[in-house]
């Protein structure tokens, strides 16, 4: 996929992130162009998910904004007890990073959000039975 495409792809995913509806955590097709996506740098992050848009979500789709922490954290984890060896992990990896970079701040700036990492999910939001908040992920 090349490099345009990959960005048009991570733009579909965050548009549809913000439209009406929750997300499902399932969906995985969403939570991957958001995370496997061959984004080339953090300056594409940023100017593909820019402040206004996070904001707007943390607003009117606060469950996707949600469920798209869990699912970073996610990767992560999985990538973690894989031992991230393939150049794909490693990608998603640094793509998951740059997401959480550009999330985090506007997070915490509304103070309704400031206690999210450290507080237990809702109900559906993360898939099977544990419970654990973000922070002790």
């Amino acid at each position: 996929m090349g490099n345009s495409d990959s960005k048009l792809s991570f733009q579909r995913a965050v548009e549809q992130l913000g439209s009406p509806g929750p997300v499902e955590a399932g969906d995985v097709a969403v939570w991957d162009q958001l995370c496997q996506e061959s984004l080339s740098s953090i300056e594409d992050v940023f100017s593909l998910l820019p402040a206004e848009e996070i904001r707007k979500l943390r607003e009117d789709s606060p469950a996707n904004l949600s469920t798209l922490c869990y699912k970073v954290v996610e990767k992560f984890s999985q990538s973690v007890e894989s031992s991230c060896r393939t150049s794909a992990e490693q990608q998603t990896v640094l793509n998951s990073c740059r997401l959480l970079t550009r999330l985090i701040p506007y997070i915490f700036e509304d103070p309704d959000w400031c206690s999210f990492f450290w507080s237990k999910p809702e109900p559906g939001m993360k898939e099977g039975a544990d419970q654990t908040p973000l922070a002790n992920s």
